[in-house]
């Protein structure tokens, strides 16, 4: 019985609304496999091409086949400027993205403070909400995303000091947040590593307290107390 109640009370406590979310944005609340092949795989590959020839193009397998599917590492080890990338992906045709207004509205009914922190360049991230049904500036607290003058995404640095300071720019203690994420190394293991609850979306590669097939599953499964 009391491990019954054990289980109960933490499921209750996972369930609660935190003070702060921290969203990915790709693969997480947006899921659209086809989309990010046509237009994140094609144009990063096109990026690598240009730059470093087919040998390139090998080390993007290479970093898919042996770091989670990050091939975009790939333009770190080549030394090609993030901002080559950027600009492809900035000229994206988003019609491969499916509003979602369900999710949308679930989503504004979360009592949290919520932040989007992708690898994606900012201003690709707001248009993409927006395609999504998302009005960005009103529906989000924040989001992080790639600008110019910075090198790399600092997601790619999977550190946890990202996650302290969002936790410490809104005034939330990272035991009473939630991260959410699909990448085990960059969303979610740099938060779990400060105490933040971790909630992991597609995948089962961690250790998160909690895993969903998809944003609008974990969405449905809230339960207020």
């Amino acid at each position: 019985m009391k491990q019954k109640n054990k289980i109960i009370n933490q499921r209750k406590e996972l369930f609660t609304d935190p003070e702060l979310i921290i969203l990915d944005m790709d693969g997480t609340i947006v899921i659209e496999p086809e989309f990010y092949r046509d237009i994140y795989s094609k144009s990063l590959y096109d990026t690598v091409f240009e730059e470093r020839g087919e040998t390139g193009v090998g080390m993007i397998d290479y970093y898919r086949a042996n770091f989670d599917n990050n091939g975009q590492f790939a333009l770190m080890a080549l030394a090609i400027p993030f901002s080559k990338w950027a600009d492809k992906l900035s000229k994206s045709d988003l019609s491969g993205i499916t509003p979602r207004f369900d999710i949308v509205e679930k989503t504004r009914q979360l009592n949290s403070k919520k932040i989007v922190f992708t690898g994606s360049p900012k201003k690709l991230a707001f248009k993409i909400l927006s395609r999504f049904g998302f009005n960005p500036e009103k529906d989000f607290d924040a989001i992080i995303g790639w600008e110019e003058p910075e090198i790399w995404p600092i997601k790619w640095n999977c550190s946890s000091f990202v996650f302290q300071s969002i936790c410490h720019r809104f005034q939330a203690n990272p035991s009473n947040a939630w991260a959410i994420g699909d990448n085990w190394k960059t969303d979610l293991e740099p938060a779990q590593a400060i105490g933040i609850k971790t909630i992991q979306i597609q995948r089962n590669s961690g250790t998160a307290e909690k895993y969903f097939e998809d944003f609008s599953s974990l969405l449905n499964n809230i339960e207020r107390i």
